[in-house]
């Protein structure tokens, strides 16, 4: 499946990305063999200073309202395997965030120092965080389609395992 690049650009300052970076698997190595998904989401890191992908932590709350959407589906079907299956990564997924003492780090640097932003940037503009310019989105009319290893983290969003192998197609 190929997808759209998008760009995102400042219009006071030289600061441009494009979605590609948030392409790709990357998981919490939890235990050996164990591995659970890690949400990202789009942000600026201070340290970095560029736009970067950084975690994105999810509430308990937002764990509990899952397990019960999915229980709320499969409620006739004696909770068909891909159920039962994301049923217990989510029991994982809990137990994970329970326990995290940190906060979201930027995945490239391991900084805490991030600015969630939105993306694409909003109609009518979004704030750089760093400069107070205004984020644009643009599509570059281009299409990838690439195919990523899972990059791992610990428990607290630390790169463990350098696994980028990238397959343009």
């Amino acid at each position: 499946m190929s997808m759209d690049v998008i760009n995102v650009s400042c219009d006071r300052c030289e600061a441009t990305a494009t979605n590609t970076i948030l392409w790709g698997a990357k998981r919490y190595a939890i235990d050996p063999g164990l591995t659970i998904q890690m949400h990202i989401q789009f942000a600026w890191c201070e340290v970095c200073n560029s736009f970067v992908t950084a975690e994105k932590l999810h509430d308990l709350n937002w764990y509990q309202e899952k397990v019960n959407a999915i229980i709320a589906e499969n409620i006739f079907t004696k909770y068909r395997r891909d159920a039962r299956q994301k049923l217990g990564e989510l029991k994982f997924a809990y137990q994970w965030r329970a326990n995290r003492s940190t906060s979201a780090k930027c995945l490239i640097c391991g900084s805490e120092r991030i600015h969630p932003l939105p993306f694409p940037a909003r109609v009518g503009g979004t704030i750089h965080p760093m400069c107070g310019g205004t984020l644009k989105s643009t599509t570059s009319g281009n299409r990838l389609s690439i195919m990523y290893d899972p990059i791992l983290f610990d428990k607290e969003g630390l790169r463990i395992k350098d696994s980028i192998s990238v397959e343009i197609k």
